[in-house]
């Protein structure tokens, strides 16, 4: 009922984004949050909207794929299942498909699985003529 859902959206209240039913999920990232709670633990929650829909996600896994996010970027994720040694397990591939600040170059194009390197996090290259002779 559509009283339920506005009344749960009022207090913050979402449902999570359901990664398990193995189908590309494309959201837009709206804001992250800790979560302190009574017994001294917190948790991050970040809020993303899929389909006109404010939904949660809370996986760390999936976090930890989409750690360099802004708020406005456009992300697509989808579950794939694996297998090691015989047993499944869970892999996120996340690509990103639209930026927040509308400066990404054509070297910049969403890269599957993996994050995308912000310039400023690039360490510059220095020439041995740069670095002089050492101090001892």
């Amino acid at each position: 009922m559509e009283i339920i859902k506005q009344f749960l959206a009022e207090r913050g209240i979402y449902p999570k984004v359901d990664f398990d039913d193995k189908e590309p999920h494309t959201f837009k990232v709206l804001k992250a949050k800790v979560v302190d709670y009574d017994d001294g633990t917190n948790s991050l929650k970040l809020l993303v909207e899929e389909n006109g829909e404010n939904k949660l996600i809370t996986s760390p896994s999936i976090l930890v794929e989409i750690q360099n996010c802004q708020e406005g970027d456009v992300y697509k994720i989808q579950l794939k299942w694996g297998k090691i040694g015989g047993k499944p397990f869970k892999k996120y591939e996340a690509e990103k498909i639209e930026f927040a600040d509308k400066k990404a170059t054509k070297e910049e194009k969403p890269v599957t699985g993996k994050l995308i390197k912000d310039k400023k996090d690039e360490i510059p290259i220095i020439d041995e003529e740069d670095i002089g002779d050492p101090p001892f």
